[in-house]
């Protein structure tokens, strides 16, 4: 189900639903770029309804149909997500998912959300704003989050491009065309699975329904002080990562481990960004619903 609400400040958000209409809610935290059509393959989704999950995914502002928020913070993520449950009627006791660039603000939630029972990350981005972050990340990826702050730099100048193209260009297309620019581990992944190539170009057409600045904010976040502390993520973290990840090094989410009060990290070898996140979904909703 797709929807739109409105939150307390007057700002508009897309939420989407699946599962179990009537089961535990999750909120599952999408990526950066990404919005509220990301969502697991079809495995997954049948995992999802026969454990009895309600899986809630929410565009932050600036992706999809969500309302833009200059200088928003990673922590500000955790106001949202509670308005969000609370209109849906799902904030009382809710578990948490966050994947690629929705991990900071799915630790946000574990620090800052009344009601959550425990948080899985699968191939997080850690702290953006220390060098060593990026060791071992794709230079081009590299290149696009130090230019967070560049007006005119080389990430806002990709935003507008792609937001242009989907104007003139059929949206899919244009989808198609950045996706093939992901490093090869990706790319091969969405050529022998259809079901995820369909999955991540339905989230980039969406992300950029509005433009898709919310990939700039997001950058700006990641890059900027997170706005909580690690140390105030009471609930268990579970974060599940690849070591092949040029996305999100592994080193990364070592260190938010090393910091975090109450973590297990799950280290899998031979395996990409996307891989780890398409491997490690149902096992992240089985650990989550273990914590209950």
């Amino acid at each position: 189900m797709d929807s739109s609400l409105s939150l307390s400040d007057g700002r508009r958000v897309g939420v989407c639903e699946w599962g179990d209409r009537e089961g535990w809610p999750v909120l599952l935290v999408h990526g950066t770029p990404g919005s509220a059509k990301w969502r697991p393959g079809p495995a997954g989704l049948s995992h999802v309804r026969e454990r009895g999950v309600r899986l809630i995914t929410v565009s932050r502002p600036g992706y999809g149909v969500s309302d833009r928020l200059v200088g928003r913070t990673v922590a500000a993520w955790a106001g949202d997500a509670a308005e969000v449950l609370t209109v849906l009627g799902a904030g009382s006791d809710v578990g948490i998912v966050g994947v690629s660039g929705g991990g900071p603000h799915a630790l946000a939630c574990g620090a800052r959300l009344s009601g959550t029972r425990a948080v899985a990350v699968l191939a997080g981005a850690g702290d953006l704003a220390i060098d060593e972050a990026f060791v071992g990340m794709a230079d081009a990826s590299a290149e696009l989050w130090r230019s967070a702050f560049e007006s005119g730099g080389a990430l806002e100048t990709m935003i507008g491009r792609i937001a242009s193209a989907m104007t003139r260009r059929r949206p899919a297309e244009v989808a198609e065309r950045v996706l093939a620019g992901f490093p090869p581990s990706a790319v091969a992944l969405m050529e022998r699975d259809p079901q995820v190539r369909r999955v991540m170009v339905d989230d980039v057409v969406e992300a950029f329904a509005g433009g898709g600045w919310g990939w700039l904010d997001d950058a700006r976040a990641f890059r900027s002080p997170w706005e909580f502390d690690l140390a105030e993520v009471a609930v268990p973290v579970w974060l599940a990562h690849g070591v092949d990840d040029e996305f999100a090094p592994v080193h990364q989410a070592q260190r938010l481990a090393g910091e975090l009060p109450d973590a297990m990290m799950s280290i899998r070898s031979d395996v990409g960004h996307m891989d780890l996140i398409a491997d490690a979904f149902n096992e992240a909703v089985d650990w989550l619903i273990a914590q209950r």
